[in-house]
């Protein structure tokens, strides 16, 4: 179980859709043609003492980008006077915690 930030308990999702809580890891082209891999946790809010880098918050333009999305959903991630970018989920964990996917 997870406490968002109303402090109402949110039960993580058992299958491989994206939600709070979500460990996602997505596949993403660069305009360079270069792939990258970024693994992190979709939460509500990130605060200040915890990694910006390992979390998106679910109002970001990426958290809204995933959330609901599945494995192998292709994606579109919308930037401010940039291209967009086009990546893939490549992996949704709902069982685990971030830092022990970390050091798999």
């Amino acid at each position: 179980m997870l406490i968002d930030k109303e402090n109402t308990l949110v039960e993580p999702l058992k299958d491989y859709t994206i939600g709070i809580g979500s460990i996602v890891s997505i596949l993403i082209r660069d305009e360079d043609g270069s792939t990258q891999k970024k693994t992190f946790e979709l939460i509500n809010e990130v605060t200040s003492t915890e990694i910006a880098s390992d979390y998106v918050e679910k109002l970001s333009s990426l958290g809204q980008t995933l959330y609901g999305k599945k494995a192998f959903d292709m994606i579109a991630i919308r930037r401010k006077n940039q291209p967009s970018l086009k990546g893939i989920v490549n992996s949704v964990n709902n069982t685990n915690t971030l830092e022990n996917e970390k050091h798999k």
